[in-house]
């Protein structure tokens, strides 16, 4: 006996189970004029009941929705500060609090040599410079019996390279005509303030090898001014040590950007570990993050109080957007014809199809949160015009790897397992604008896949 043959499910069961993805296609009816003289029908005339019932019909007014407008919102939001940051493949240490978040993911040790040669000359000068400034104010320059001023320059020179007989790693500067030019200006007439700098640094005084014994204190006592000032000057990375040269910088040299993850305690105890994976410099927002499940950082604060407030949801207007009734005429301010995106500019499709089809259905909660902090959104209950009170969940909950999911301003979670997706909104300890001056040197990086090979090309020298 045969087996009946399955019956294969409808269209709209295949919509209700969500069996596989659907893209939405919409149509348009639109009306072909039978005159140019629109005198008439722009005036929208009213001729009996039975016209203003096919009005009502045409508008749609007779498919009533069991729905509300929403007339008030409470929300409950838990927020908590980042307090605990990491390297990539480095220790975690405590997150300051007096400085933004790109100069922690950003600093590198200021290079003032490569290889042989010494370079930074800028800042030897300025530390110089700066030293005897502190020497001035103190009323130590300008003594013909110790001459510090002397002393400190043949102790700490910048010597000028032998022209005739140059070293190796004096070529770059002898090539240079600027430089060359600035060489000779500050030869013998300056002191190398990274020099006394670093020997105060390493342990020594600056009186060591200056003679004055009588204001010995003195000099050691601005010494360790001058190393204050020029470590606040320049925040440089921590921790250097010979097994970790570069101390806690997150540059990754092998993948030419920054590595690193923050750390806060979530409500209930433990912590979360946000990763940024990728950020290659600039500006630092929520998008660079994803939620890390691997170690702890450990150590975090416990979080804020939390924040309960019941506001009044406004609709959401701009300029442009369809009217929810009638229609009217598009402003000419706004034309939205002239947005030409591409099939793959995702940012403007979302615009577009927001602006044209759903712009008259959004509608705006006021919700101000503490700037630098992990915001967990404990609950949404939102009140209608007939009293009915109705509990929001995240639009973006569910699977974490549900590639259909809604999931503006969320993380994604680090691997492919199978986990909660994280509804939590990010605002990083970060500033709202950085200020980036022209490019001094711009290299292209070209891979020959024919010949496994990078090349720099140098754009701007």
């Amino acid at each position: 006996m045969s087996e009946p043959n399955p019956v294969p499910p409808t269209f709209a069961e295949e919509l209700a189970q969500r069996r596989h993805p659907t893209v939405g296609v919409w149509n348009r009816l639109e009306g072909r004029p039978r005159t140019a003289d629109f005198e008439r029908a722009l005036r929208v005339e009213v001729r009996d009941p039975l016209w203003m019932l096919t009005r009502q019909w045409q508008l749609g007014e007779f498919r009533g929705t069991d729905a509300g407008s929403p007339v008030t919102a409470t929300y409950a939001v838990s927020p908590s500060r980042p307090t605990r940051f990491r390297p990539h493949g480095g220790p975690p240490e405590d997150l300051p609090t007096d400085r933004p978040l790109e100069t922690m993911a950003e600093r590198r040790l200021l290079p003032f040599a490569f290889g042989d040669e010494e370079i930074g000359f800028d800042l030897r000068v300025l530390i110089g410079h700066r030293w005897l400034k502190l020497l001035g104010k103190h009323n130590l320059l300008g003594l013909d019996l110790f001459r510090f001023e002397r002393q400190y320059i043949a102790k700490y020179p910048i010597e000028l390279p032998d022209a005739e007989h140059p070293a190796k790693e004096d070529t770059a500067r002898l090539a240079h005509p600027e430089v060359w030019a600035t060489m000779q200006t500050i030869a013998g007439r300056r002191l190398d303030g990274y020099l006394l700098y670093r020997h105060i640094k390493g342990g020594g005084n600056a009186a060591d090898g200056i003679n004055g014994l009588l204001h010995r204190t003195t000099l050691n006592n601005l010494g360790k001014r001058l190393v204050a000032w020029f470590d606040a000057l320049i925040d440089q990375p921590t921790g250097v040590t010979a097994e970790r040269p570069a101390g806690d910088a997150t540059w990754d040299p092998r993948r030419l950007e920054h590595r690193f993850s923050v750390a806060a305690s979530v409500p209930g105890g433990g912590e979360k570990v946000v990763t940024a994976q990728e950020y290659p410099g600039g500006e630092l927002d929520w998008h660079a993050f994803s939620v890390d499940p691997g170690p702890r950082l450990g150590g975090t604060k416990p979080p804020e109080k939390t924040l309960s407030r019941t506001v009044f949801p406004a609709p959401v207007r701009f300029s442009g957007m369809p009217l929810p009734r009638w229609w009217a005429v598009e402003d000419g301010r706004t034309n939205f014809a002239a947005v030409r995106p591409d099939s793959t500019d995702l940012a403007r499709l979302i615009f577009l199809e927001f602006a044209l089809v759903f712009s008259n259905d959004w509608y705006q909660l006021p919700c101000d949160l503490p700037v630098g902090t992990m915001n967990k959104i404990r609950g949404l209950v939102v009140t209608d015009v007939f009293g009915e009170k109705l509990w929001l969940t995240p639009a973006g909950a569910g699977d974490d790897e549900d590639q259909r999911r809604w999931s503006m301003f969320t993380l994604d979670t680090i691997g492919a397992d199978h986990v909660p997706a994280d509804t939590d909104l990010l605002l990083p300890p970060s500033v709202p604008k950085v200020a980036e001056g022209p490019a001094l040197e711009e290299v292209l990086l070209i891979r020959d896949e024919n010949a496994n090979l990078v090349w720099g090309i140098e754009q701007t020298v």
